[in-house]
């Protein structure tokens, strides 16, 4: 890899690597080893994360396929050496979080990857990806997810906050890319059409009125959070390491 170019994409948004293929099996011991220092490296790296997070998913048995976009991840990497996140002190202390879901987004099966970003003031604190076991019938039904997982890490580190004597300046706000989540987490006439997400539904609804939690719409192409469930060209880090992040 010494003498490889850097590209300026982590993998493509459109072609997915599939489980099962022709292609012949390599050394699974390698990839492992490259895929755990990369999970590693994603803790300070997160537009890795996406990337590294679905190439984990083919541990079991990897093919030629996943070991190329493998490589390909250190090679993004070593186009991208001199560019990250800048450490700034926040001046408000307040709880807000984005979530996001990628809508079948694995090609395979149909499955799709939720994630949540979690701030306080301007630092990240909290942070997850994770992939759906069912198939989720509509993009309203896989954001909703979203959003109550996001609603109840808020929620546990509002009390985590509480119990250490930490008072967060304002309410809790949750944001979220999907008009019709939002609004069907705020308007409960909107509950006859989501009954099969009911327990999702109660409880983002009792967060946002019984526990203030507000919860609202916000375009993600401004959150580096986005990194957790979607792939991006390099261009897109490099318009963060202009502006003063939090990590």
């Amino acid at each position: 890899m010494d003498g490889a170019g850097p590209v300026s994409t982590l993998m493509s948004s459109f072609d997915k690597l599939p489980l099962v293929n022709s292609y012949a099996v390599v050394d699974t011991s390698d990839y492992r080893r490259l895929l755990d220092l990369l999970q590693s490296l994603s803790l300070t790296r997160p537009n890795v994360s996406y990337a590294t997070n679905w190439l984990s998913q083919h541990m079991h048995s990897p093919v030629a396929a996943h070991w190329l976009a493998a490589k390909r991840i250190l090679r993004d990497l070593k186009g991208s050496t001199c560019h990250g996140l800048l450490l700034c002190p926040g001046k408000f202390l307040s709880i807000s979080a984005f979530a996001d879901a990628d809508w079948g987004g694995l090609g395979t099966s149909g499955k799709s990857t939720t994630a949540y970003v979690v701030y306080f003031g301007s630092s990240i604190v909290s942070r997850k990806s994770s992939l759906h076991k069912l198939v989720s019938r509509s993009s309203n039904e896989a954001q909703y997810c979203a959003l109550a997982n996001a609603s109840a890490e808020v929620l546990w580190i509002q009390n985590f906050l509480r119990d250490i004597g930490v008072v967060p300046s304002s309410a809790p706000s949750l944001f979220c890319d999907n008009l019709s989540a939002t609004y069907v987490c705020k308007n409960s006439v909107f509950h006859s059409e989501v009954k099969h997400l009911s327990l999702d539904y109660f409880f983002c609804s009792r967060s946002s009125r019984c526990w203030t939690t507000s919860c609202s719409s916000r375009s993600f192409q401004s959150s580096i959070g986005r990194c957790s469930d979607k792939t991006f060209r390099t261009s897109f880090i490099f318009a963060f390491s202009a502006q003063d992040w939090s990590l």
